[in-house]
């Protein structure tokens, strides 16, 4: 029989960790920090400005940003003419030969294409002689620097024995190293590590500013040199079965806490044994999805935190949304109901390459253009849409298309037949607490917009119940219907 402590060494555990921490963006669920995830998590970045949804703290920002845009940047000064004089010393100070050798670290990134290795530059370290002491570092004195670097690659290639490249000394507790090896990848990409040791971001294809991209590039702070707060993150079981290991729970039973939290909530609740019979929750709801597939797809396109790998190869099976009254339609003398999807969902990390998916505004047929954003979004560059309109509001939208109504007071009250609707009058937005699986179904037969738009339901009902696998039999089965389609 193993114990807890080996249950939360093992394999099994690792995935169900880091999939719970993929759900929760990597945040604790009650304070909402950023934390410390742990040395076989990598968070996947798509450009730079990523760090910031991650490292708040605005000093360490600067300490990241500042280290990549010393890459760009040839040690030296400028002659009269403007012609660069190089530093000769202190380009030969960054220089590197990096070594990389099969015996030393290597990992694939879990649910990736891409390796991590450690690799090591034995000259630079000479050149360097404060920077660390290999001796003690390899008997285990860890508040030292590290000796070695890491390299991101993509699982198709194979590294070279030896690696030229630079490594900047940013301060005495930080460096960044840049790689001359050539990807295929021409895409930007990249992971955030962090342990309590240290911060660690690797990246392919870095934009650093408008004139440059850097093809390989490494950062390194070390933590225990520096007296920033960041919290540890823990994955709290909400309660018990007996006979379980710690993996043998449906994702509704995790949540991600940070190490202050998770205390408190052991301190507050006496964590109840749960009943087999109880798991089955999760398949009523389950049940209900699948026989109520359209309402599903709407809903969970509004609502789910999909991970942009999901959204990316599943996105023909999302329902977007594109008539919006919130991005201020004029001269409409029609009335459109919203066409509710992707484009309302805030619990996604967006970023550019979702956002430029989409088209902004209300489609006019008869114009054949999107009207309300008062031109095209790709006519004028002064104004990003991507950047301000999404996620758009649900509830700004129904209020918007409500006070559209009232401005066509005059169409309407000509037309005794038409009896306008307004959304107002049905408190669509209400907080409701927590629901019983019966309460859910009534509250869907009774009034099923109500439901679909209602951020408390999800808050407070179905967040903790679906998840990622409750997702994929939910887009399967739309993947299943639309083959049926087909055929017929």
């Amino acid at each position: 029989m193993m114990t807890y402590e080996d249950q939360l060494k093992s394999d099994e555990w690792r995935k169900k960790r880091n999939n719970i921490l993929q759900r929760d963006n990597y945040h604790c669920q009650h304070c909402k920090r950023f934390g410390i995830c742990g040395d076989d998590i990598y968070i996947p970045l798509y450009t730079l400005d990523d760090i910031k949804y991650y490292i708040t703290n605005k000093e360490l920002q600067e300490l990241i940003f500042d280290s990549f845009f010393n890459l760009s940047c040839i040690p030296g000064t400028y002659d009269q003419y403007g012609r660069p004089i190089v530093d000769e010393k202190k380009f030969n100070l960054e220089k590197a030969l990096f070594s990389h050798s099969t015996t030393k670290y290597k990992d694939t990134i879990y649910k990736t294409n891409f390796n991590i290795s450690a690799i090591n530059s034995s000259d630079w370290l000479q050149k360097h002689p404060f920077w660390s002491n290999p001796l003690l570092h390899k008997q285990g004195e860890t508040i030292l620097n590290q000796i070695d670097d890491y390299i991101l690659y993509s699982t198709n290639i194979s590294l070279p024995k030896y690696i030229n490249g630079r490594k900047i000394l940013i301060n005495p507790y930080t460096s960044i190293c840049s790689y001359e090896i050539q990807h295929k990848e021409k895409s930007s990409y990249g992971f955030l590590k962090i342990t309590t040791a240290a911060i660690h971001i690797l990246f392919m294809n870095a934009h650093i500013d408008d004139n440059y991209t850097e093809g390989s590039t490494y950062f390194y702070t070390n933590l225990y040199k520096q007296e920033y707060e960041i919290p540890i993150l823990n994955i709290h079981h909400k309660s018990y079965m007996k006979n379980h290991l710690a993996w043998e729970y449906e994702n509704s039973n995790f949540i991600t806490l940070c190490k202050n939290c998770h205390q408190k909530e052991h301190n507050q609740n006496n964590l109840p044994i749960k009943r087999n019979e109880e798991v089955t929750i999760s398949h009523k709801y389950l049940t209900f999805f699948l026989s109520n597939i359209d309402f599903a797809q709407i809903y969970l396109s509004i609502h789910y935190p999909f991970s942009y790998q999901f959204l990316v190869e599943n996105w023909s099976f999302f329902i977007l949304g594109d008539a919006h009254y919130s991005v201020s339609i004029v001269d409409t003398d029609t009335i459109y109901h919203p066409k509710l999807g992707l484009v309302f969902n805030k619990n996604i990390r967006w970023n550019s390459k979702l956002r430029a998916k989409f088209n902004y505004g209300l489609w006019d047929p008869f114009l054949g253009l999107f009207v309300g954003t008062g031109h095209g979004q790709t006519e004028y560059n002064e104004i990003d849409f991507e950047d301000t309109m999404i996620p758009l509001d649900i509830k700004e939208e129904f209020e918007a298309r409500d006070s559209c109504l009232l401005q066509m007071n005059y169409l309407w009250q000509q037309d005794s037949e038409f009896t306008p609707t307004f959304y107002s009058d049905y408190d669509l937005f209400e907080e409701i607490p927590t629901l019983t699986f019966e309460e859910f179904k009534n509250k869907y037969d009774k009034f099923p917009l109500k439901v679909l738009v209602n951020d408390s339901i999800w808050e407070n009902t179905l967040k903790d119940i679906i998840d990622e696998k409750f997702c994929l039999t939910i887009f399967n089965k739309l993947k299943y219907k639309k083959t049926q389609n087909y055929v017929s």
